[in-house]
């Protein structure tokens, strides 16, 4: 038997050591803040900041209309976000390659991709994936989510992001 997808669980890929006393680690309503942390590789304490701080999420609340500012940022002049000491930018993938194209009794036909053929897709790069009321990480090609997500390959993606983390300019100083 073969194996649907690779899968990763956030718990696994997200640095908790840095977390602090009053950290909001394994509240309700989170997935937003563990798909940061995966996909720009920064603690759960940053990606809970930004996305507090940034986006507007209230603690144990989830992220109403995160795809909106993302957007937003997107069309910004100066589409550099931050987190922890990361800067990274979002860039929309467009709609009609979130879609796979059938032919059916004759006629064309435009579906919404599933998770599992969005990763067909797409498979090298960095993507916040945005299904029904949840959103997680795509990184080339591993599915990384919260434990029992792995078994729901055929979700519809209703919006994906591809994440570019942007290297910091560093200023040599000579002699």
């Amino acid at each position: 038997m073969s194996k649907v997808l690779d899968y990763k669980h956030s718990s696994t890929e997200i640095d908790f050591s840095k977390a602090s006393a009053a950290s909001k680690i394994g509240e309700k309503n989170d997935c937003s803040v563990r798909a940061i942390a995966t996909a720009v590789g920064v603690t759960y304490d940053a990606a809970h900041r930004y996305m507090k701080d940034v986006i507007g999420r209230k603690d144990r609340k989830g992220a109403k209309g995160m795809t909106d500012k993302l957007e937003a940022f997107t069309d910004h002049d100066n589409p550099i976000q931050t987190a922890g000491d990361i800067n990274f930018k979002y860039k929309k993938i467009p709609t009609v390659s979130l879609c796979n194209e059938y032919k059916l009794r004759g006629e064309i036909v435009h579906r919404k991709k599933t998770v599992k053929s969005f990763i067909d897709a797409f498979r090298k790069g960095t993507f916040l994936v945005f299904v029904s009321n949840h959103v997680f990480t795509i990184k080339d090609g591993v599915l990384i989510d919260n434990y029992g997500e792995e078994f729901r390959p055929t979700r519809k993606v209703l919006n994906a992001f591809k994440v570019d983390v942007v290297p910091s300019e560093v200023q040599l100083e000579l002699f």
